[in-house]
């Protein structure tokens, strides 16, 4: 059964459930079967992710949990029974209630608190959602990142400020983007025809620390591609005192154009293909 079938009947189980008996104890064994085996598959955090975020068929639910006007912050810390507001409105749990947890916890427990505390752990959630983020920021070389924005400002709401750190820098890092290249291009527009690059050069800008790691790889690249990096590089430093490029050749997008004897193929390719390409162009 795909996982994401799993999780779609573990939340019409919450809701089901949560409705026959608002103090949740037979949501927790009935369910906890649910909960242990969703933790061995390995793509559960991804749904549950990807669902959050709109992302996943059918992912309905989670997006409206998640743009609730009032989310539950998901802490630790428990909270006591004494904090029920009226000593005389206090309900005894069932006798077959989970003693290790307190009854207020437990009602105050929403959908999403309960699909992240199959882990017991927000980290590896937080860790999941940057992966996702960078998957979906780096493709897509038009840097709008708008819906990823709502998203991340939803998910703070949720994890709180610390824990969202890296994802707005990994946003705020396609915001400086864009501005640099706008910058640099503009540079280029003023100087003399000859002077300019022969092609127009676009880069993606990472705080490394911040981004989950790339796959590294060796690529050699044709002498005017490597010049127009150079250059690129130099104008980068010339805007940003102190501070370098560190280029990965072998990731990116290279749009050509092939002219074959009776037509030209307009084709956007990897860098690796690029360079083969282009050594064709001298012979």
């Amino acid at each position: 059964v795909n996982t994401s079938d799993i999780i779609t009947l573990y939340i019409s189980a919450i809701k089901a459930l949560r409705e026959l008996d608002p103090s949740m104890v037979i949501l927790e064994v009935a369910c906890e079967p649910i909960r242990k085996y969703l933790r061995t598959r390995e793509d559960t955090v991804r749904q549950i992710v990807a669902g959050l975020t709109g992302d996943a068929e059918g992912s309905g639910d989670l997006a409206n949990e998640l743009s609730k006007a009032d989310p539950v912050t998901l802490e630790n810390g428990q909270e006591s029974d004494d904090d029920i507001s009226e000593p005389g409105d206090w309900v005894p749990d069932p006798v077959d209630a989970d003693p290790g947890k307190s009854s207020s916890k437990r009602r105050s427990s929403d959908i999403i608190s309960l699909l992240v505390s199959i882990y017991g752990s927000k980290d590896l959630f937080i860790n999941e959602y940057r992966t996702l983020l960078a998957d979906r920021l780096l493709p897509q070389f038009n840097y709008s990142a708008e819906r990823e924005i709502r998203n991340v400002e939803l998910l703070k709401l949720r994890f709180g400020e610390a824990q969202m750190h890296y994802c707005e820098v990994m946003l705020k890092d396609m915001a400086d983007s864009r501005r640099i290249n706008a910058n640099i291009r503009d540079e280029e527009e003023k100087l003399p025809e000859e002077e300019r690059p022969p092609f127009s050069l676009v880069a993606v800008i990472l705080s490394s620390e911040f981004w989950p790691p790339l796959k590294e790889e060796k690529l050699e690249l044709p002498e005017q591609v490597k010049e127009a990096m150079e250059a690129y590089s130099k104008k980068y430093e010339k805007l940003k005192a102190m501070r370098t490029l560190n280029w990965k050749y072998h990731l990116g997008l290279v749009s050509l154009d092939v002219e074959l004897a009776d037509r030209t193929l307009s084709l956007s390719v990897s860098p690796v293909h690029a360079a083969i390409i282009l050594h064709f162009q001298t012979k």
